[in-house]
């Protein structure tokens, strides 16, 4: 059921002459993975005893996909509550964005391990409220990774770059999510040689393509065409989105010779790619050559989009243009 096959595990399942509770527990969890709920809650209700993995894999399970209601009512039944249950109900507030009723779970917590905290920092974090976010961190009793990261990506996004700085450099241990968050927070900033400074400083075996993609992005975003284009071609691996951002940003500054030149170089193109280059055709008035790319577009077998479409009806508004278009 793990694996993802979970046809076969079904029918297994279903074979069975007797099932016991761990045998149902186990195909409970194999929906769940497999986002069926509602095969899960089916088996979970017809279900005549069950254990606090199984009620609580429903409640994962359902604060997992978002639905709050159906996570609160199973965690209101549950005969035993564990820290997993309460920090289940907790993550499922905080994804819907609920932040008194997060506090509100975690002061009626009887038992908080380091995950029930993170949730309190994270949910603090998200909603901007860095103060109650720095207070709920601190009187953390021992913080991990997970929250020291949570704590940098708070004061960053809040534009405490500072104390996000701070925080990093007092960090024993950093991941490369650490280290991308910094290097995201300062070319947000504005502040492209601290950002560089921190990719430099940033243990290369952890370098993945987030922290290409900030760099080439701050420096796109700024205009300093040149220096992403450098951090592209230095890219151990091709990332279309970077690309892309690259690319537009030579198409907004007119420069369409470079534009199509970087298009020509793609070894493989998205959807997306295919878009931004026709749309950089119409914005600097080559209608013509807009509507040969929705052609070729057609050709390497993409369908074409609402943004496309629009962009078509752009290169063919010129009357010359119309029974082409």
């Amino acid at each position: 059921a793990r694996s993802g096959h979970i046809v076969d595990a079904a029918s297994i399942f279903h074979k069975m002459a007797l099932h016991s509770v761990y045998s149902t527990t186990v195909m409970i969890l194999g929906y769940c993975q497999n986002s069926q709920l509602v095969h899960a809650r089916s088996l979970f209700d017809d279900m005549p005893s069950r254990d606090s993995v199984c009620w609580n894999a429903i409640i994962t399970a359902y604060a997992q996909a978002g639905h709050v209601s159906h996570a609160m009512e199973v965690f209101y039944k549950t005969p035993l509550l564990d820290r997993i249950s309460w920090n289940s109900l907790m993550s499922a507030y905080c994804r819907a964005g609920q932040i008194a009723q997060v506090k509100n779970i975690f002061d009626e917590m009887p038992d908080k391990d380091v995950v029930s905290w993170n949730v309190a920092v994270a949910v603090y974090a998200m909603s901007g409220d860095i103060r109650s976010a720095k207070l709920f961190f601190e009187r953390m009793a021992c913080e991990d990774l997970f929250s020291r990261n949570t704590m940098i990506n708070a004061y960053a996004q809040n534009g405490h770059f500072q104390d996000a700085a701070k925080l990093f450099e007092s960090m024993e241990w950093k991941n490369t999510v650490t280290w991308n968050t910094m290097i995201r927070a300062f070319t947000q900033s504005g502040d492209l040689e601290g950002a560089r400074g921190y990719f430099h400083r940033m243990p290369m075996p952890g370098c993945d393509a987030l922290s290409w993609a900030a760099l080439a992005y701050g420096f796109a975003q700024k205009g300093l065409l040149e220096e992403s284009r450098d951090v592209l071609e230095a890219m151990p691996e091709l990332d279309l989105v970077v690309y892309t951002v690259v690319m537009q940003a030579h198409s907004l500054r007119g420069e369409i010779e470079q534009t199509k030149r970087m298009f020509d170089s793609l070894p493989v193109r998205s959807a997306v790619v295919w878009n931004m280059m026709a749309t950089c055709f119409v914005h600097n008035g080559c209608q013509r050559e807009a509507v040969e790319v929705f052609k070729l577009m057609d050709l390497d077998g993409f369908l074409p989009d609402e943004s496309s479409f629009s962009t078509a009806l752009n290169a063919c508004g010129s009357l010359s243009l119309l029974a082409e278009g």
